[in-house]
C-alpha cells in the first residue's frame, strides 16, 4: 500500500468518477477482510486457495439499504466454513520514513 496522503486522493478522485462510495478489490491476499480509508476501500482476497495461501473462504452480505441491523456499513462478511460473521480488520496508516520531519 502506498502511503495515505497519496492513495486517499486517487482513491476519492476515482470513487467521484464512478458516482461510488466504496471499491471493492481483490487479489489483495491477507488473512481477513481489511478496509482503509473509513471503508472507502475494502480488501476481501482472504486466500480461501488452501494449499498455497492456507486461508479460508469469506463472502460479503450486501444489503440493499443501510438499516438498523447494518449499522453503519450495508454489508457484513460471513466466513463460509463455520457461517460466523467476520470484522473486517483496518490496515494500519504507515508512518512515514522522511528522516526530515
Amino acid at each position: 500500500m502506498c502511503h495515505p496522503l497519496f492513495e486517499e486522493q486517487v482513491l476519492n478522485e476515482a470513487l467521484e468518477s464512478m458516482q461510488a462510495s466504496t471499491l471493492w478489490v481483490g487479489h489483495t491476499t491477507g488473512s481477513t477482510v481489511r478496509q482503509r480509508f473509513d471503508n472507502k476501500l475494502i480488501m476481501i482476497d482472504t486466500g480461501m486457495l488452501k494449499e498455497a495461501y492456507g486461508g479460508h473462504p469469506i463472502y460479503a452480505h450486501i444489503f440493499e439499504a443501510r438499516t438498523a441491523q447494518t449499522e453503519s456499513v450495508p454489508w457484513r462478511f460471513i466466513n463460509a466454513t463455520t457461517s460466523d460473521e467476520v470484522q473486517a480488520a483496518s490496515v494500519p496508516i504507515r508512518r512515514s520514513i522522511n528522516p526530515h520531519e
